[in-house]
């Protein structure tokens, strides 16, 4: 039962540190993208004054020599091409971004085209001027990267925190889960050790000591007490075998157990073939007639009949003494049917009681 929520729960934990870190994955990437712009707005910057103090040495003469220019030109040219490529693709389908990409592209190739021979101080100055609006727009872009950085993170904090949350309450729950149900188990364990020290396992009447509880129970009412001993089981399990035997004692505990049930009786084995009925409110003898309609069994090859001694609640003494009084017709009653039925097996004959 608890596999399934600590499933949902792994499963789920997996999920969230996905999740986490795809979104941290986010802000490292717009941080990479804030740090590669921030650097080319510098170069960008540091180029346009470069240029600008060009423009101001070159003074009077208003123009310069290529050759002078040209190799610290196209070292620039080509840094912020690969740079600009180096964004383009951290950028990927992210509109804004490119869109401020093209337009420091622009401002580039412009710079680059008024840096075209003859190189002027007009030329310079404007080449500067480009490069100093790709730097503004680029230092836009690094910003605007570095606050999508800062939102991913603050996301991916907020997602941490609910998957603790989460994981919490899931935890918590399978725990409290885990105790009902091993409280329910208790229940039902001790339950269960109660019913079997009260009950015969085999035939699921009560015992002995469930005969003394429901005698205390009655208190001073008046009650039958009826003792019954099977007359022929030994015969029968010595000739169908004890799973037979077993089997018929199922039988015949089942019909006692309904003997006057509608009076509040109820039945007993006390070992053996022997049985037991507790009946409020019923004449002894109507209950012996009761007992001994239940314990009769018939079938192919054998007929089981039973003995019956009762005694009377609280007139014959407490249980104790009821069940010595009952006993003691018992016996009488089987001494009677032995004596006079010369065919009855002898090994079920009962012997002389003592004390």
């Amino acid at each position: 039962m608890l596999l399934v929520p600590a499933l949902f729960t792994v499963a789920g934990g997996v999920a969230a540190i996905l999740a986490i870190e795809r979104v941290r994955d986010t802000a490292r990437h717009q941080g990479t993208v804030a740090a590669v712009a921030h650097a080319n707005a510098t170069q960008a910057r540091q180029a346009a004054l470069a240029l600008n103090g060009i423009a101001f040495l070159i003074g009077a003469r208003n123009t310069a020599g290529p050759d002078t220019l040209g190799p610290g030109l196209a070292q620039i040219a080509s840094r912020a091409t690969a740079q600009h490529r180096t964004l383009v693709a951290l950028a990927g389908d992210d509109a804004d971004a490119q869109a401020a990409l093209r337009a420091s592209a622009a401002s580039r190739n412009a710079a680059l085209l008024a840096l075209s021979p003859p190189i002027t101080r007009d030329g310079l100055q404007r080449a500067g001027g480009s490069l100093g609006s790709a730097a503004g727009v680029l230092d836009a872009l690094s910003q605007d990267a570095a606050a999508k950085e800062r939102a991913a993170d603050d996301r991916a904090k907020r997602v941490t925190v609910i998957a603790l949350a989460l994981a919490v309450l899931v935890v918590t729950a399978c725990w409290w889960a885990f105790l009902a149900l091993a409280g329910r188990m208790q229940r039902r364990h001790v339950d269960l050790l109660r019913h079997l020290a009260d009950h015969d396992p085999l035939t699921g009447l009560g015992n002995r000591r469930a005969l003394g509880a429901a005698a205390a129970a009655l208190g001073d009412t008046s009650a039958a007490l009826a003792m019954c001993d099977l007359d022929g089981f030994k015969t029968f399990n010595d000739r169908f075998g004890h799973v037979a035997g077993d089997a018929l004692l199922r039988r015949v505990a089942e019909r006692l157990a309904i003997v006057g049930s509608d009076a509040g009786a109820r039945a007993f084995r006390l070992g053996g073939d022997e049985f037991c009925v507790l009946a409020p409110g019923i004449d002894p003898a109507r209950l012996a007639e009761l007992c001994r309609a239940a314990l009769t069994d018939e079938g192919d090859g054998h007929r089981i009949t039973a003995s019956v001694g009762t005694a009377q609640l609280p007139d014959d003494g407490d249980l104790r003494g009821a069940l010595l009084v009952a006993d003691g017709r018992l016996y009488e009653v089987k001494r009677a049917r032995y004596l006079s039925d010369p065919s009855a097996d002898r090994r079920n004959a009962p012997r002389e009681r003592t004390g």
